[in-house]
Order: structure tokens, then sequence, then C-alpha cells
């Protein structure tokens, strides 16, 4: 070093040698002499740097697991510098400690180098290179020196002859080498397993170093400058992260700023250009987590502070937390490109205005911004739209770029994490060598993984200096055991190659075979054999000299996580799964051991994966409680939906169950002996029927074909086309008929005779082309299914075919033969503007298309319009002709002042632009309109005056309320009436259940009818999923039953681009087990007989089976469901329902970065249901629960306030009076009485414009 740098060693003293003598730290004090004024914030630059060290309360340990392991496995190490003189009791100084040495300045010397400014930068880079250097070639030099195998491969290998040089791998760059790959990616997963254990984070905080502290500038010289100083940089900003921790995470005798903590991650890193930050994830106790706008715009603001009133903050924020104005300029560096080539800034600034913060179902919270304060800047006017959310308190305190998110509703947490451990920052460099030229050497070993770190890495000066004083890289907390998983006698041993292989020495223990002796001695009774591995580190230390479990004196808050196995692991994947849920297990025989029932291999114990045995038990439980028909749907569910192996097999093992009734229809066929054959083929029949109703064929499932004599001996048509009873349909016609209103009876009319007529006659009779496609306007409650029942029944009746379906199961149901648009018409999941429906035109599907003489679609409002238009292209191309839908008569049905189609992460214009208004052939629609509302004056007769006032009062407010024109609050929410509103006393959740469930605590639970009486007509409702789960599991408490927990199997599929690189086999089948995607089921599914369940797909339209279908259990077995249908033209029939695997959609897939498969059952509790699934129903009781979250889109709020039958029988729970509302323009008594009576409503008036034809 002296020769390299001559200017900071003038008088050639000696550099760094291995043989400088440790003396003991110098006690002179801080490092600066200068003046250290009592600064702003009333902490001196001493203070800070005494505050360096530990928390005492991270040192804590019991007395008696001294010399036991360490739980801090996360990374933390750097924080804690030991008092010793040198690491393992060296003498000798370190090439670390030597840096550091000449990093600090001493009030009596001069320090050469801290007056060098750029030189400087320069050397401690240079140092901390050679740091780096050292401690790599220290890897590299003795990658031979120690060896890894297992137990089992010493054995094979004294048997075989061999010497220790001849067995085991090499290890290249481990995870205990800081920053390397390993090492990030084992915190990473350490970071997750607390997300597995707390849930999702609650706040993402990202911490920037500002330079113009006063503690920097008040040590810095005349003549310095802040850049060339980063000794003081990373001091400073290692004391002021200390501080904000601190007061973000608390500790055991106080709460953090934000609430209570549960688990917090912290991640240190260094831009190119120097400057620190610290990435901040934690997670809040549930009592303080931010679910509500209220508690976000408590914590988070993204508005330029009132000058007035805030000097302080309004100074920082104008400072720090503006976006530069970038829209103008594609240069800056957070431009990038649209899917169209225009420029666009990627954090998405300037924002749009907002009165008030509303929740994203999918990202970050549109925080409130009301553009009431701007600053100028430069020459530019910077308002709220460039204001980076940030916390008041946090950049109050401490005058830096503090940027708050509130991350609760975030669907891929895993890119958050990513994010946080992403690794340092790289020069982009390429250097290759020829693949046989010089230079190229025979025995170079394929992958290196010291130079793929080396290569390319990129260290600025405060980084170096932050490492050479060892100061901490990140945390985790609480911390995280890493438990070890192997099959039996493969424990990982190490070996020394120059010495002989131990002889008849038994296995070494591992933590896991620690686990196994732990569980089997019992020492704790029942703690000890209720324990799972995971949670072994909570109750018990190891003890690494003496490889044997001992319990702590008190428990600690310490993770327990498995390292994670890849899936091409084999049995030791799967033992990794039998180790997170089999408690107290006492060897590994003990773990292939289930119900008395002992298992080949990890793989088949326990369920825990699919596989046709799987099937074989849920078709054998089904048999004990039904027969025939039922059992046949069943095995048809599992061929579509659960993916057999060999599904030959599955049929030949229960045929008998199968064709159990076979022999009873086969006698109605006059011309068909009843014999083993005819059996066979009836049953075959049936099932070949099942699938075709599904698009699917015997072939397909390489089960036996039929010959065409064999179908024609058991086929008709009236098999293959959907059979309605004609009288019954004329009887029902009939009575409909007599009781239509006005408006009912004109849209009736004008449908009907549109059927008639044929179209080539209307195009003759009516100048403006042929009127065979409707739209009938109804608003909910005014008898719109009843009109559309009465046109199929009437269709029906004369022996026509008519098609039924909605956008939603829920409203398929209420049709008379109603299936779901996507089921009938075979619409793809994931829409285009091209988008076609794969009907094969020899099919039965076709044939019905083809014959039909009308289709209805009701909720038409919810489908997207490419769906819409692709089903538009189907009807042309069977029918053979241009007209719009192949000339049939064509009746959508809805209302827009409902849902509309729900566009992913889309904006109100995209969710405008997906909408039935913007297809091609709405100019072609004629509107017809329903508008007295049947369902509230249902009960007319039985009402007073005062009553049928009322009543209908509410309806002509419900028709403000669709149209945003009701009674407005100042600042964009709707005041409710009071009838609708919990008094103060019972505006609770308590009070919501009582409302919505009087008799749940009282109802005879061994009725299955009184159940059906409780739960068929009345419902909870709640605009965000996280609120449904919420009151779920609240009132599965209180309905007081013995529930059963069904695990699901998850894998990942495929890991696409958006996965940021990272192999399937890092994503921990924890992580996948904590993830609920968009209508999936839980990982952990509470089930009782007698609770109500919601259907997420559609299994089986033709049996009721569709995606919102409610039912009722009525059995819980392990591998199948019965259930009964609550409501709809199906109500009370029985059904089966298997575990099905659900692949997520390509939404779904881009914004986990994989595509995951779920094996479960596709049900969710439905005391609650969300918004979006209650359209189309009509209930007696309705509760609407808002207090955490408001409604989010267009519709819901309407939707949420027309389902009930009477006004006297709808509550809305509003979060409780706050009288600490922020908002300056209103006194206490006004804020209360607004946060107590006010809601969000989102309109979209641009559609409602489009439907009036404005």
């Amino acid at each position: 070093m002296p020769l390299r740098y001559p200017l900071l060693f003038p008088a050639g003293e000696d550099g760094f040698h291995p043989n400088i003598p440790l003396c003991g730290f110098h006690q002179a004090g801080p490092p600066i002499a200068r003046n250290r004024e009592q600064i702003d914030n009333g902490v001196q630059l001493r203070e800070l740097l005494d505050g360096l060290g530990p928390d005492e309360e991270d040192e804590e340990e019991d007395d008696e697991d001294e010399g036991d392991e360490e739980d801090e496995e996360n990374g933390d190490g750097e924080r804690r510098r030991s008092n010793k003189r040198g690491r393992g009791g060296s003498t000798r100084v370190s090439r670390s400690q030597y840096f550091a040495y000449h990093l600090h300045e001493r009030d009596d010397y001069f320090s050469i180098p801290h007056a060098t400014q750029r030189l400087f930068l320069e050397f401690v880079i240079d140092g901390y290179s050679q740091v780096e250097t050292d401690r790599l070639n220290y890897i590299r030099l003795h990658q031979e020196s120690l060896r890894l195998t297992t137990a089992q491969g010493i054995t094979d290998a004294v048997a075989n002859g061999l010497t220790p040089d001849q067995i085991g791998r090499s290890v290249i760059l481990g995870s205990t080498f800081k920053n390397s790959p390993r090492e990030i990616t084992q915190r990473y997963q350490d970071a997750m397993a607390c997300v597995v254990k707390y849930g999702k984070p609650s706040l993402f905080i990202t911490v920037t170093c500002n330079p113009e502290w006063p503690e920097i500038k008040a040590a810095l010289g005349p003549n310095d400058k802040a850049c060339n100083r980063p000794d003081l940089i990373a001091r400073v900003f290692e004391a002021k992260l200390n501080r904000l921790c601190d007061d973000v995470f608390g500790n055991k005798q106080r709460a953090g700023c934000f609430g209570v903590v549960l688990t917090h991650t912290h991640v240190i890193e260094y831009q190119k250009r120097g400057l620190p930050h610290a990435h901040i994830l934690i997670t809040l106790a549930p009592d303080d987590h931010p679910l509500s706008t209220e508690a976000i715009d408590k914590m988070i603001s993204a508005e330029i502070p009132d000058p007035s009133r805030y000097p302080d903050l309004h100074e920082t924020v104008t400072k720090h937390m503006l976006h530069g104005k970038c829209g103008g300029n594609s240069t800056q560096p957070c431009m990038e490109k649209d899917k169209y080539g225009h420029p666009r800034c990627k954090r998405h600034f300037p924002r749009e205005q907002n009165p008030h913060t509303r929740m994203h179902p999918e990202g970050y919270p549109l925080y409130r911004r009301r553009f009431r304060h701007a600053v100028v800047k430069g020459g530019v006017i910077y308002n709220d739209g460039d204001c980076v959310p940030y916390s008041p308190y946090l950049c109050t305190k401490y005058n830096a770029h503090i940027n708050v998110e509130a991350v609760t509703t975030i669907g891929a947490i895993k890119y958050l994490f990513k994010y946080v451990y992403k690794g340092p920052d790289r020069a982009v460099a390429r250097v290759e060598r020829a693949a046989n030229g010089e230079g190229a050497r025979e025995d170079e070993p394929v992958r290196d993984e010291i130079n793929e770190f080396v290569e390319g890495r990129y260290i600025s000066a405060p980084e170096a200096v932050h490492r050479l004083f060892g100061f901490s890289v990140g945390r985790v907390w609480p911390p995280v055991n890493r438990l070890p998983v192997h099959l039996e006698n493969q424990q990982s041993v190490q070996i020394n190659p120059n010495e002989p292989l131990p002889l008849d020495t038994p296995p070494t223990r591992s933590k896991l075979t620690g686990f196994f002796d732990l569980c089997a001695a019992a020492p704790d009774g029942e703690l000890t054999t209720t324990l799972l591995y995971t949670n072994v580190p909570r109750y018990y230390s190891w003890n690494k000299e003496k490889l044997r479990r001992k319990r702590r004196a008190h428990d600690r808050n310490v993770i327990g996580r498995i390292y994670t196995v890849p899936l091409r692991s084999g049995e030791r994947f799967y033992l990794r799964l039998l180790l997170e849920v089999v408690m107290g297990p006492t060897s590994f025989a003990d773990l292939l051991m289930f119900e008395d029932v002992v298992y080949p291999s990890y793989r088949a114990a326990r369920g825990l994966l699919a596989d046709d045995g799987e099937h074989h038990i849920c078709l054998r439980e089904a048999a004990q409680i039904e027969t025939g028909d039922q059992l046949r749907r069943l095995f048809v569910f599992m061929l579509i939906h659960a993916t057999v192996a060999n599904p030959p097999a599955l049929l030949d093992r229960h045929f008998a169950s199968l064709s159990d009734d076979a022999r009873y229809h086969i006698k109605r066929y006059e011309d068909v002996p009843v014999n083993d054959q005819t059996i066979r083929l009836w049953t075959l029949n049936k099932i070949r029927l099942l699938l075709a109703a599904n698009d699917r064929t015997l072939a397909f499932f390489d089960l036996p074909e039929l010959t065409e004599d064999e179908v024609r001996l058991f086929d008709r048509l009236e098999e293959r086309l959907p059979r309605f009873d004609r009288q019954q349909c004329a009887q029902d016609a009939e009575a409909a008929h007599a009781r239509l209103n006005h408006d009912q009876r004109i849209a009736f009319d004008e449908c009907l005779c549109a059927v008639e007529l044929d179209v080539v006659d209307q195009m003759r009779d009516n100048n403006l082309g042929p009127q065979h496609v409707f739209f009938l306007l109804a608003p909910g409650g005014t008898g719109k299914t009843f009109v559309e029942n009465a046109l199929l029944d009437t269709v029906r009746a004369r022996g026509d075919q008519a098609i039924a379906v909605a956008s939603s199961g829920v409203a398929a149901l209420l049709l008379k033969g109603g299936h779901t648009a996507h089921s009938t018409f075979r619409i793809p999941l994931d829409t285009l503007p091209t988008s076609t429906c794969p009907v094969d035109r020899e099919s039965d599907l076709a044939l019905m298309l083809r014959t039909t003489k009308l289709i209805i679609w009701d909720e038409a409002p919810m489908a997207h319009r490419f769906a819409v238009e692709a089903v538009d292209r189907l009807l042309r191309d069977l029918r053979e002709t241009e007209e719009h839908f192949g000339g049939v008569t064509m009746i959508f049905a809805g209302d827009f002042r409902q849902c509309l189609p729900v566009v992913p992460k889309g904006t109100p214009g995209q969710t405008v632009d997906a909408s039935l208004i913007k297809a091609d052939f709405w100019r072609d629609i004629r509107v017809l309109r329903l508008t007295e509302n049947m369902r509230l004056s249902s009960n007319a007769d039985a009402m007073d005056e005062a009553q049928l006032a009322r009543t209908r009062d509410f309806a002509e407010w419900l028709l403000t309320v669709g149209d945003g024109t009701a009674n407005m609050h100042p600042y964009d929410k709707i005041a409710l009436p009071d009838y609708l509103l919990f008094p103060d006393g019972q505006r609770t959740a308590e009070g919501l259940i009582n409302f919505v469930y009087p008799g749940l605590r009282t109802v005879n639970k061994e009725s299955l009818e009184d159940l059906i009486q409780l739960f068929s007509r009345q419902a909870i409702l709640a605009p965000h999923n996280a609120t449904v789960d919420r009151i779920n599991a609240k009132l599965l408490e209180e309905f007081n039953g013995d529930y059963i927990e069904y695990r699901s199997a998850d894998e990942v599929v495929e890991a696409g681009e958006t996965g940021g690189g990272m192999a399937p086999e890092l994503i921990s089948p924890e992580y996948l087990h904590s993830i609920n995607p968009s209508n999936f089921p839980a990982h952990h599914l509470h089930l009782e007989e007698g609770i109500p369940v919601v259907l997420l797909r559609n299994l089986d339209p033709d049996a009721g089976l569709c995606n919102g279908t409610r039912l009722i259990v009525s059995h819980a077995r392990s591998r199948v469901i019965q259930a009964i249908i609550l409501t709809g033209d199906r109500a009370g029939t029985t059904v089966f329902i298997p575990r099905v695997r659900l692949e997520t959609n390509a939404t779904g897939s881009r914004q986990l970065g994989f595509t995951m498969r779920r094996l479960q059952f596709p049900l969710r509790v439905a005391l609650a249901m969300t918004i979006n699934k209650a359209q189309g129903q009509s209930l007696d009781r309705v509760g609407v629960d808002l207090s955490l979250h408001p409604v989010f889109t267009h519709g819901q709020l309407y939707v949420a306030l027309s389902r009930a039958m009477s006004v006297d029988r709808i509550k809305v729970l509003l979060p409780s009076r706050d009288p600490a509302d922020d908002d300056d323009d209103l006194q206490a008594v006004d804020r209360a009485a607004a946060a107590a009576t006010a809601t969000p409503n989102p309109v979209f008036r641009s559609v409602l414009r489009a439907m009036n034809g404005e």
C-alpha cells in the first residue's frame, strides 16, 4: 500500500503485513475532534456513535444455554462486535482491522488519508477489495481440506476400499460468506419464514442517507465535502438507522411508533452513486395492522404539509420527498416505454388527485392527495401529485427521504422480499474465452462460484467503509433457526482427506435425529408428543458439542425453518412435507405409519400429495353415502379436474359402485337385455354423456370407446340435448304471464315476438334492421329473473330450444336450466380481442347452438366485451350468417349500476373500455327497461302506510346510489341514512353477527333442516376477501362445532420470466401454503358439517355446481365432501365435491412470478362472502361490513345495498366514530359525525351516460 499510495504514506511507513501485533483498543474517544455542538433533534455525534453497539435485549441469553447453538442464523452476526482481542483469540492484526484503524481520525494525530478527498475513496475501496479477496482466496485454497459426504457414504466407501480423497464433494462458496448468493438466498428464506408465521408485512419503509445531516456537516473540515468522507456517512447513517429502528420496532417495554411489531426485516444497500439506504419490512400486530383507510391516513401521508403549521416537516418533504418532474423528459432514469412505445414514469408520477385514500385490491393503496398546497422549486410547480408517501413523524424527526408504503393488499409479497434481497450492484462487463483457444485449460471447472461472485462486482466507498467497520448488512427478527432435513443415515458429515476414514463409528447425530430422540424419550410429556420439528427451537436449544437438545429455562421467540428441498430430490422432498405436519415422530419409520398403516414411501404417506390413491379413497368414501348418478358425476369431476394418472384402472376398481343402478334403468328399455355387457355399455354411455357436456371424450382419458351401434343402443336425441317437461313449462309460463307488471309485460311481449318472427321477416318489416338483440335494463329487485324464466318456459313449452346463461354461477342457478356463459360457450379464461370459442362443429353443443331459438345472458354487464364478441363470432360461424349472434334472439340482461368487468390492476378507463357498451354491436341493441322494484314491495300487503312510504323512498334512493347522485358528502363520500346504520353501542362485529344470524347460538346443530333454514337466505357481505376471511373465522368460533382441517398439496408448475430468475425449488412449500391467489381455496381449509360454503369453480353446470354456488356441508370425509345446494333452481340437490387441481391463470401467474398448482376442495366458508359473489342473489337478511375496507370500484355499494328483500333487514357496519380524524376543514364533532355516516361510492358515470345514449 505505501508504494501504491505514496501521498498517504509520505514517510514510507509499513503497510499491512501478517505480523503486526494486536496491542488493544484505542481508548481516546470518538474519532472526530472538531466542534460537536448540540444539534436540532437533541442528539450529539458522540451520542450517536456511542449507540452503535448492540441492544441489551438482543444480547439476552439463558444462562443454561451458554455454549449451545446460536439462534440468530439470519445475517445479523456483523452487528455484534466482540470485545475480545481478535477472532479466535488472535494476537495479530487482521487486514480488516488494519484498514479500520486508518479510517479513524485522532485528536493528537493529523490523518493524511482523510484530507486527500477522492484519493481517500480509492484507498478505502482498494482496502476492502483486498480484505474480500483474502477471504475468497482462503475459501479457494481450502476446497480440498474438508469435504462433505453422508454417514451412509462413509460406510459404503469403507466397504468398497475407497480413500478419503475419493469420496465426498467440494464446497465452493457457501452461505457463511457474507453477501454471497447462497447467503442472500438463506436470508430471503428466513424472511419468508417470518411471513409464513406472522402473515404479510404491514409497512415497507425505505430510508436514504441525507448528506446534509447536521452530524455530518459538523464533523467536516473547512474544505471537506460529505461525498469525500464515506467514513462519516457510514457511521452516522448506521447510528441514525439504529435510532430509527428503535423508534419503529419498539422493545419489550413499549410499542413502536406504528404499533406493536411482530416481525421485521431490514437490509442495507448502496447505490452506485454512493449513498446508503435501508429497506425495512415490518409486520404489525392485528390490532395495529393498517386494514382501513383511516388507519393508513394516520400512518402515511402523500400530501405537502401546511408550511404555517408544520414548517420543519414542510421543509423536509419539499426537499426530500418530491419526485422530480419527468413527464416531458424521456432521458430521466425513471422513464420507460409502455406497450405502445410511449414514454411513461415507471413510478407512475405525477399521481392523480384523490380526495380520500382508497384501497387497491392488488397493489399499494391510492393515497389521499387533495392538492391543497404547492411549492415552487427551480421554477417548476410541485403539488401533492408529485409527493412520495412518507411518515410525518419519521420525516420530522430524521430529516431524510423516508418512503413508507402500506403493503397489506400486495398480492405477490415475494416480490417485495426479492427486491429487498436482490444482492449487490454489478458493473456490466463481458469477457469470453475461446472454447479451445489460447488460455483455455482442460482441467478448468465448468462452474466457479467464486469467479461468478467476483466478476462484475461493484463496490462503492461507503459500502467498503461499512463492511470494514463490521456494521450489520441486515437483520431478520425474530431470529430464525435453520433445521436440516435428510433421509435415514444421509446426514452430512465433514471429513478430512488427509485422515483415515472412521471404522465402526455410529452415524453422527443431527438436529433431525436429535428431534426423533427427544420425541421418543418424551421428557416433557404432552409438549414433546405434540411437538412439530419447526417448533423445537422455541422450547429447546441444541448443544453442538454434546449433539443433543436441552430444554430452555424460558420459551424464546425463535422461528424454526426447515431447509428448502427441491422437488427433484424425491423422497427427501416428501420427508420435508411430513416433518411440517407430523407431531412428535419418534423415528423415520414412524413417519411412514398413519392410521395403523405402514406406507412404502414418504410420498404415499398421509395424502399430502396427489396420486390415484387419493381418488380411490374419494370414490370409496362417496360410495358409502350415495349411489348411481352422483358417483358417476364424481368420477367425471375427478377425470376433468383432478388429473387422474390411470383412469382405466380407477374405472375398473370402482365399476361396481359406478354401475349399481344400471339394472334398474336398463329394464326401461324393452329391447335391451340386462347382463354384464349391457350394464358396462350403459355405464360407459352415461359417463360419455357427462364427458360430452364438458367437451371431453372417453378416448381423451384412455377409457373404452363405444361403437356407433353401441351408442345407438342407449343414446337418444333427447339425451343429447337439454330436456324439459313441456307440460310443466307451459303451466309455469301461464302462471308467470298472469303476474307480469306493465314494464315486464312490454319487455316479455317484444322479446317473444322476436323469437316467433324470422330474421328475414324482421328485415323486411323494419327499415332499421333486425331487432333480435335486446338489453333488459333492470335495476336490482325489479323482477329481471322472473321475466327471463317466463320467456324460457314459454319457448320450451312449444318444444323449442332456449339457452340460459349468466356471467356468474350464482345468477346462473336462478335461471331454469342455467349455466355460466364460460362453461356453455367454452369461453377462454383469458380473453383477447381476437379470442375464439373452441367448439367442434360436429359436437352436441354445436348442434344445440344451431337449433336454439333464444339465448338469455344474465348479469351481462359483468362480462368482458371480448368474451361476448367471441360468442358473437362463434354463433355467426355455426349458423353461417353475418347477422349478430347468428340471427338468434339474444337477450342480455343486467344493470350497469352494478359491478362491471374485473380488469386486474386496471384503471377506471380500462374498466369502461372492457364493458359491454363498448362492443361493436351495442349500437344495434334495443334497450328494454324495468322500473318497479318488486323485491322491496313483495310484502306490501303486510305493510302500513309509513312502511310503504319508506320502502318506496329507499327504492328511489337506491337508484341515486347507483347513479352516483345520492346525498353526497363533501369529500366524495355518500351519507347513509340512519336506519341503515347500527347504533353506537352495536357498531361492532358482534353486533353485525347478531343482526344477520340471530339464531346462530341457539340453532339445533343436529338438524340439517334448521341449519338450511338459518343459512340459506342471509349473508354478511364485504368488498375484500381479507374482511370475509376474518368474519368467517369468527363465525366458525361462534358456531362452536368440531371442524375438520383439510390441507392442500401445493407445487410450482413453472417459474416465469417475472419470477426474477428464481429457481422454482427456492420457493418453499411453506410460502406456497401461505399464498391465497384470487378465487383459490385456502391451504388450511376448516370445514364442519352444517356450515355453508361457496363453490370456487365450475364443476358441473348441469348439476348446479357453478362458480359461486352456495351449499351446506352434510357429510365431511377425508377425500370427499357431500353437500346440499342452498339456492337457485337446483336447491335441495345433493352433490359430491372432490379435491381438484387448481392452477393460477395468466394474470395470477404474472403477479406471483410463477404458475402455482393447488390440490384442494374448491370451497370457501360462506357465512360471509364478497359483494361480487352476491350479485344476482336476493336475501332475507343482509349485513354489509365496511368497517375496515370501503368499497373500491363501481357498483359495489349499490349491489350490496340492493340484495335485501326488505329495507328493515339490511344494516351497514361503518368505522367507529373517530374524533382524531386529521381533516383540517371540519370541527371535531362534525368529523365524528362524518366518520360515522359516510362511505365512498365510486361510480363510473361515463358508463351510465353511454347506457342512456348520452
